[in-house]
């Protein structure tokens, strides 16, 4: 899988949920993944979307210190705000790439995603289903009607 050709010297920034934890990326950046496995699935609560990019081309400019790094596994670490606990980051043990949370980026220009990985973890009742509709209006309402 190769770089987003369009992202080679483009500046993205982004932060965790309540902003302690800025950063900004330099291009080019890979598409991203969904990520599917058991871990994704806790940490995250569901599954997981990434852009991987090369470490070099990544700077935290705001709240470097509240990153708290977690050995999820014996071949990788995750990276959360220390003060809102989003989980922002992904780094397989000595690789020179991080993977980027896709809900941190401020703008998604010029990204796609490239696939799915580890599918065949995620529970049957999750399964994707492009028929299904979009009910924003339906759940908001009703959210209102119980307060």
């Amino acid at each position: 899988m190769g770089v987003i050709t369009q992202t080679i010297g483009k500046s993205y920034t982004g932060a965790c949920h309540c902003g302690t934890v800025k950063v900004e990326m330099t291009g080019p950046l890979f598409p991203f993944v969904i990520c599917h496995c058991k871990d994704c699935l806790r940490t995250a609560g569901y599954t997981w979307a990434a852009a991987k990019i090369e470490d070099e081309q990544l700077a935290i400019t705001s709240g470097a210190d509240q990153v708290d790094w977690y050995a999820s596994s014996d071949f990788a670490k995750r990276g959360f705000c220390k003060n809102c606990h989003a989980h922002m980051f992904f780094k397989a043990n000595g690789s020179p790439v991080t993977s980027v949370s896709v809900g941190m980026f401020d703008s998604f220009d010029d990204m796609h995603i490239a696939g799915h990985i580890y599918r065949d973890s995620l529970p049957d009742c999750c399964q994707n289903d492009d028929s299904l509709p979009d009910i924003d209006k339906a759940f908001y309402d009703a959210e209102a009607k119980r307060k």
